[in-house]
């Protein structure tokens, strides 16, 4: 006899009791007790929690088996009597320790290798499950991720010499059940198997498991959640990041010296439409994103990837955070009317609010970025736009504003957009008939002109149109 041939019955000797009262409760409590004292007063001794927490490679040893399952049926029988509850955390500790790092449960104590076992698996699933399924969320998420990882494709669970169990595939069917989608997951670009996220959960005292809340690529890393987080570690990622329909998604990464984010040599697929066909690096489409510590770099394809974008919130709402946008541009530098570090827009009639903040944009090639559309708020603070400097080449443009979009712009600073060539002009600062745009504590050096336009006309604010600082002090508020 061990826990699990009988805890189930103190389980429902107690639904009986809340359906229909006593004498149920005092059966579920006289079962409990029948198995602490076989199991932890060696009365009899049948299954012996301590004595029996042991590992034999050729299973000779009988009383080393079912152990997992054991401890199930006990941490079932108190948590449901609500009797001996100074031993549940003892017990679940027992479950802890043979938990591998892929999410299995072994068979025996200890999780030891080749012990791998789905019965023992799906009962602790749904143990810890009903003892509580937030404290445990982490070991039920990845129990339950191994079990239906491992399922075969004609839908049981079967065994390597062919046999399959209508009794196995049950269980692992209801403890695959518990499972959930993670919500925060982590993303390294030299992780191939969970050999190496292993090492990765020593050191940072984690239960990562690969396929599940670890990947070697943002995409798929993308196709396994619905919403959350994702800790992008160092590394360089290449190719569109296309976030869609996310109601709370975030990347984290470790530092714009370290995590890169980089278009690919070949055309970006995805795609919007205003003013023409838009590729952005990073696409938040349809969503509220928020994206810090990491850089994104156009690599200079822009001649792959006609009217490139470093980061779009198309239809979007949400932050970046210490973030370097660099290189949006095309290979050599021209002046084609593309390559945007941050870009701003909508096409429907929903408010969209953005705030920028510590970012830092150069190596564009036509505007820093590009707030566009009544409904359309961003925020800039901290925020650093560095043009080619005096040019021939392409007219630039810093900050820009328009139809519509307002916002602020704090303590942020606008440097080397000029032109120097002629009939056009280079506007650190261009608000195109912007709604209404608070500036404050803003530099514009080595520019050419800050100017807006209202329904009158051009208005331009010229101070040393060659190399000469302009600077707000204070605050200007343009309408």
């Amino acid at each position: 006899m061990i826990g699990w041939d009988i805890g189930n019955f103190a389980v429902v000797a107690q639904l009986l009791y809340d359906r229909y009262g006593a004498p149920y409760d005092q059966n579920a409590d006289d079962i409990a007790e029948v198995l602490w004292q076989d199991s932890f007063n060696d009365n009899p001794g049948l299954f012996d929690v301590m004595d029996d927490a042991g590992w034999d490679p050729d299973y000779a040893n009988v009383n080393y088996w079912w152990y997992t399952l054991g401890v199930t049926g006990l941490l079932d029988a108190f948590n449901a009597s609500g009797t001996h509850a100074s031993d549940i955390l003892f017990l679940t500790q027992r479950l802890m320790d043979s938990q591998f790092s892929a999410g299995a449960f072994s068979f025996s104590y200890g999780a030891n290798s080749t012990d791998e076992d789905w019965q023992s698996s799906a009962y602790a699933v749904m143990s810890l499950s009903a003892l509580d399924n937030v404290q445990y969320k982490t070991e039920i998420g990845n129990g339950a991720y191994w079990i239906a990882a491992t399922q075969h494709t004609g839908g049981g669970w079967v065994y390597s010499n062919g046999e399959h169990y209508p009794e196995i595939s049950s269980e692992n069917t209801c403890a695959a059940s518990k499972g959930f989608v993670p919500d925060e997951v982590w993303v390294d670009d030299s992780w191939t198997s969970q050999s190496n996220v292993d090492l990765y959960n020593t050191a940072n005292n984690l239960k990562l498991v690969w396929g599940y809340t670890a990947f070697g690529s943002i995409p798929i890393a993308m196709s396994a959640m619905s919403n959350g987080t994702i800790h992008l570690l160092a590394g360089v990622y290449l190719g569109q990041i296309h976030p869609i329909g996310y109601t709370n998604f975030t990347i984290i990464g470790a530092g714009p010296d370290s995590t890169i984010i980089r278009a690919p040599n070949t055309t970006m697929p995805h795609i919007y439409f205003a003013g023409g066909p838009n590729r952005p690096i990073l696409f938040l489409h349809g969503s509220t994103a928020h994206i810090s510590n990491l850089t994104i770099d156009g690599n200079a394809r822009g001649a792959n990837n006609s009217r490139m974008i470093g980061v779009a919130f198309w239809n979007s709402a949400g932050s970046l955070d210490n973030v370097r946008i660099i290189n949006v541009r095309d290979t050599p530098l021209n002046g084609n009317q593309q390559g945007v570090g941050i870009s701003v827009n909508h096409n429907d009639a929903n408010q969209y609010y953005v705030s920028v903040n510590n970012v830092t944009i150069s190596g564009f090639q036509k505007n820093g970025t590009s707030f566009t559309g009544a409904g359309t708020t961003v925020d800039c603070d901290s925020v650093n736009v560095i043009g080619q400097g005096p040019t021939t080449v392409v007219v630039q443009n810093g900050i820009q504003y328009s139809s519509g979009a307002i916002g602020t712009v704090t303590n942020s600073s606008v440097t080397g957009i000029t032109w120097t060539g002629a009939v056009y002009v280079a506007s650190s600062i261009l608000l195109f008939q912007a709604a209404s745009v608070d500036i404050v504590n803003t530099s514009t050096f080595n520019g050419q002109a800050r100017r807006l336009q209202h329904r009158y006309g051009w208005f331009h604010h010229r101070r040393a149109i060659r190399g000469e600082p302009c600077t707000f002090i204070g605050r200007k508020n343009w309408h």
